[in-house]
């Protein structure tokens, strides 16, 4: 969940889908108003989906079977939503990135398609007992942006 400064808030999970072309868990992201109702101005009625999951074609259409499940969620400077979570290809689970603007669109720029980019988890060790966390995608401009920083301190 992250709330925003006018009290709304976008939250992230999974949603199943069982379209016949394209099945599976997929990311869900959604806008609330300060009052808890959907942000119809948002996405689609005030939800996304995205599908992330693994296509492939049997000549009769393009198949997709996902695994998406969005784990975390940030809001960037300029209002961009950046989801990440993991991806099931069949064989293993794939860490997963996806973008949003800030009105709930797949974000095309973002990596080509808005789901997939090269990600970084950087851990510094700051003292023994004191870890500094930073995740973080390489943008289309060839930037790092920095979406999640953590702290982490063990208790002595």
């Amino acid at each position: 969940v992250a709330v925003l400064a006018d009290g709304s808030a976008i939250v992230a999970g999974s949603t199943y889908n069982d379209d016949f072309y394209n099945f599976g868990r997929d990311f869900a992201v959604a806008k609330l108003t300060s009052t808890g109702q959907l942000d119809e101005s948002f996405g689609i009625g005030g939800k996304q989906t995205i599908t992330i999951g693994y296509h492939y074609n049997l000549g009769i259409g393009t198949f997709a079977y996902s695994g998406d499940e969005a784990s975390s969620i940030a809001l960037q400077s300029d209002g961009e939503i950046v989801n990440a979570g993991s991806s099931w290809n069949f064989t293993s689970v794939d860490f997963a990135v996806a973008r949003l603007t800030s009105t709930g669109q797949i974000d095309a720029s973002f990596a080509g398609d808005g789901t997939m980019a090269k990600y970084q988890v950087i851990i510094e060790f700051v003292t023994g007992d004191h870890r500094a966390l930073t995740a973080r995608v390489l943008g289309h401009d060839g930037q790092w942006v920095s979406f999640m920083t953590a702290d982490y301190r063990r208790k002595t």
